[in-house]
């Protein structure tokens, strides 16, 4: 507690005097097309979401591997700017079970889906798209403001965003309602 004290003290002697930090951006890896997400699942390596349907393996190096992680292009409609491909979580125990969750958008309807997955049992950098276990599926009214993010919380659980159910000016009121969408949209 005391390191901490003593380094916020000093970032705000740095900025009283007029310090300002040096930020610096780096490519780290490049190649691809409408990247939504990153994840890890614990290790050294690093997954790419990208909005079509793929989800992309980066090594330790920073180098794409060359076969996808995960190919849904065919079920994801991305043709919309805040459809697609657009969430991924690793839970705490995939070094042991090998399941990992995705958020979509279907491509017969816009709806959002959420899914569990499983890696492929003879290589670790392959998912099997046939594993898809499907958690629910929730109709969305227009084509923008989908949400998407996944991720596990400090406590365990796993969490999804809908979106506020989109369109300009939020005519259905769902970003300012205290009542989640699924209680007044119909799947």
């Amino acid at each position: 507690m005391q390191k901490q004290v003593l380094f916020v003290l000093f970032l705000l002697l740095g900025f009283a005097l007029g310090a300002q930090p040096k930020i610096e951006l780096k490519s780290y890896a490049t190649g691809f097309t409408r990247p939504v997400d990153i994840a890890h699942c614990g290790d050294s390596r690093l997954f790419i979401v990208e909005q079509r349907g793929y989800i992309w393996v980066l090594d330790s190096a920073g180098n794409r591997l060359p076969n996808p992680f995960l190919n849904i292009d065919p079920r994801v409609r991305s043709n919309g700017n805040e459809q697609g491909l657009l969430g991924l979580a690793f839970p705490p125990d995939y070094a042991q079970t090998g399941v990992f969750y995705v958020n979509y958008t279907r491509e017969t309807d816009g709806a959002t889906r959420l899914s569990r997955f499983s890696v492929k049992t003879d290589n670790p950098n392959e998912a099997n798209p046939d594993s898809e276990e499907i958690l629910f599926t929730q109709a969305q009214p227009f084509s923008n403001h989908n949400g998407g993010g996944v991720k596990f919380g400090p406590d365990g659980y796993l969490y999804t965003a809908l979106g506020d159910g989109g369109s300009g000016g939020d005519p259905q009121n769902n970003g300012q309602g205290k009542n989640p969408c699924w209680e007044k949209c119909s799947a």
